[in-house]
């Protein structure tokens, strides 16, 4: 959270004044399950780049789907439900 903050708001010390600050980078690490995750190339709201910085850090198995053009509430993409479909599938 304190990297989207500051983001959105780069003239603000976002990353000092938030109480609460959630530390998915740092926490990402200690999960050792199959992981699917989406982003949209089009986020107004977390930019794409902390979403595949995110990935970056999981561990195996992961995937990653790109959502192109697609911002942060958009409708899900036929891609999308068909990556959902075999992820599920796989468990």
């Amino acid at each position: 959270m304190p990297d989207v903050g500051h983001a959105a708001m780069p003239w603000l010390p976002v990353r000092t004044l938030m109480p609460t600050q959630f530390h998915s980078l740092a926490k990402i690490g200690n999960y050792h399950g199959p992981l699917l995750q989406s982003h949209g190339t089009a986020d107004r709201l977390i930019p794409f780049a902390i979403g595949q910085q995110l990935f970056e850090a999981a561990n195996q198995p992961k995937q990653f789907v790109t959502i192109a053009g697609g911002d942060h509430n958009d409708p899900q993409t036929e891609e999308y439900y068909a990556a959902l479909f075999a992820f599920l599938s796989g468990l």
